[in-house]
């Protein structure tokens, strides 16, 4: 899916949402396609890629939903894609990862992995919240 049919996507949702009045949507702007962009490319560089792909830019678009829902339910993950009985695992997971990765703190992207692995041995969990720290913490 391209970009330009992620932006329209959610735009009509969250147009649908305040018909419906529902609490905690985020308005989609330009402003957020722009995070998005920023986000594709990052991702795309972190993969040693000079160019971006579809690949890169859905990735970002996870993230950027994971993270505007997150900011809409006052840092609780609520979402559709993920199953109500991951959420308290995967806010552990998130709780984790900020204390391991403390300000100066070091630790490669695999060790940071495995120990994950090690206390919370739910990989559809960690695979949520795999690329957020860097999202939260560059």
């Amino acid at each position: 899916m391209s970009l330009q049919n992620f932006y329209v996507s959610d735009r009509k949702i969250v147009n649908e949402n305040k018909q419906a009045k529902k609490k905690n949507t985020i308005p989609i702007t330009v402003r957020q396609l722009e995070a998005i962009i920023r986000l594709s490319e990052s991702i795309a560089k972190m993969s040693l890629s000079n160019v971006v792909t579809e690949a890169h830019v859905a990735e970002a678009h996870r993230l950027f939903q994971i993270s505007s829902i997150a900011a809409a339910s006052n840092g609780l993950i609520v979402s559709h894609d993920i199953p109500p009985e991951l959420a308290p695992t995967i806010i552990k997971i998130e709780e984790a990862i900020r204390r391991r990765i403390s300000i100066g703190a070091k630790i490669s992207y695999n060790k940071l992995l495995e120990e994950l692995l090690v206390r919370h041995s739910s990989n559809k969990a960690i695979e949520f919240v795999k690329f957020s720290f860097y999202y939260n913490f560059i």
